[in-house]
């Protein structure tokens, strides 16, 4: 992959062109429904896989074998014809503590994966809940917003310079609050695409500004 030029696709991001968050919760079924690509999940799942491979090793190395010990021949002069061979049974008695000690790893590698799915999943579910805390947090100081621009419209108020200093003040520390509070729901957005795998999924897109095109591999930008 070519890595693209920093001044094509360097961006100057304000809050307000950051994408919303009330488009965040779209995007949580999405990510719970590709939880098996997680990168996390993906390494239990090769745990899990050699797991397997080293249980069905065992198996086959456990399975019974027959050897030929030996061959022999006793000729007439000595007392008569006669051939002889002896067949033993090779079985591999030290087995099958390696076999019970493979289901158990086995079984302790699909809990482990099980384990994984459900703490990501739930974590997601925590991080959903949390943003649409936060949205509800983000209308109350859009409703304070709304409140002082009114009443900076009104007369009385551009009448008087000290007043309308004074609400000037409440519209910019309301304001300060909004994108603070977008910027902490920014944060948990991105932690949830990093635990989902979202973030490194390829094509790679940008997944905090909206209508961005995707990073194509092997295209130059």
């Amino acid at each position: 992959m070519r890595l693209p030029c920093a001044d094509s696709v360097l961006h100057t991001f304000t809050v307000e062109s950051m994408l919303d968050p009330t488009d965040y919760t779209d995007k949580f079924v999405d990510m719970n429904n590709a939880l098996q690509s997680a990168p996390a999940v993906l390494n239990e799942h090769l745990a899990l896989e050699m797991a397997k491979a080293k249980g069905e090793l065992i198996k086959t190395e456990g399975q019974l074998g027959v050897n030929l010990l030996s061959f022999g021949y006793k000729d007439r002069a000595i007392g008569g014809d006669n051939m002889t061979f002896q067949v033993g049974i090779n079985i591999p008695l030290g087995r099958h503590f390696s076999s019970a000690e493979s289901q158990y790893e086995l079984y302790e590698a699909q809990t482990h994966l099980n384990d994984r799915i459900t703490a990501i999943a739930q974590s997601l579910t925590n991080i959903q809940k949390e943003i649409s805390w936060l949205m509800e947090e983000i209308k109350l100081a859009d409703l304070q917003v709304h409140r002082v621009q009114k009443h900076l419209e009104k007369e009385y108020v551009k009448a008087n310079p000290l007043q309308t200093i004074q609400l000037r003040k409440e519209l910019i520390e309301y304001r300060k609050k909004r994108n603070d509070i977008k910027i902490k729901a920014l944060s948990l957005y991105v932690s949830s695409l990093t635990l989902s795998g979202f973030l490194i999924r390829e094509p790679l897109r940008n997944w905090i500004q909206s209508g961005t095109p995707e990073l194509v591999s092997g295209k130059e930008y």
